[in-house]
């Protein structure tokens, strides 16, 4: 069923550039445009996730195609990777009774790569003629995502150790996205750059990780 879903949003993200392709044929400038962004993002639930993570690097790109004057279709794909926050990973791993004895406790690996596909409405606050105006979006994705293996390393006895620890398996949920930002055209209007606070919530069967994710970007 998940390939099922997954196709389908490859479907429509097609057909959003196809018909781009078919307007640029029937007139100049082209109607819809690319995207790259950057975003830092922060942890915000649940427990389980915040206590071993905090902050994260992603990266974005996609095409917008607008509907009308205010209202534009996004496609989207993005990456996201967080590692360790310093010391947490270690703190657990160095628990009373964990390693009895041991010395020179490191902890390594444990970092969480997700990288998603979505489909994203967006509304933009805009009169006629506008170089600057916000703007809101919204919508749904598929979002795999995994853990690496954790490494630790250790004094026992005089002798050094390792221990691994498995991470997680990649897994595909539904994701939920929505944003709030501002856009300011540039140039002679065929470009724009735009910032955006935004929330990414994963949802998975136990628990729905959630990311907050401060995101500046370029359109052209």
């Amino acid at each position: 069923m998940r390939r099922s879903i997954l196709a389908q949003v490859f479907l429509i993200i097609g057909i959003i550039i196809f018909a781009g392709q078919q307007n640029v044929q029937a007139k100049n400038p082209r109607p819809y445009k690319f995207f790259i962004a950057g975003d830092f993002g922060f942890a915000i639930s649940p427990e389980e996730f915040t206590d071993y993570y905090s902050t994260g690097f992603g990266l974005e790109f996609g095409i917008e195609y607008p509907t009308s004057p205010n209202w534009s279709l996004i496609g989207m794909f993005d990456i996201k990777r967080f590692s360790p926050a310093a010391g947490m990973i270690k703190d657990w791993w160095t628990e009373p009774g964990e390693y009895p004895g041991a010395t020179n406790i490191d902890v390594s690996g444990g970092g969480v790569t997700a990288g998603s596909l979505a489909v994203l409405g967006k509304g933009s606050l805009k009169s006629e003629g506008a170089r600057f105006f916000p703007y809101v979006k919204g919508g749904f994705g598929l979002t795999i995502a995994g853990a690496d293996e954790i490494k630790v390393t250790y004094e026992s006895g005089g002798s050094p150790q390792t221990s691994w620890v498995s991470g997680l398996e990649n897994e595909t949920n539904f994701s939920v996205f929505l944003g709030l930002g501002v856009e300011k055209i540039i140039g002679e209007g065929k470009s724009s750059w735009f910032l955006e606070a935004g929330i990414h919530m994963i949802m998975m069967e136990d628990v729905n990780p959630t990311i907050a994710p401060i995101t500046f970007g370029l359109k052209f």
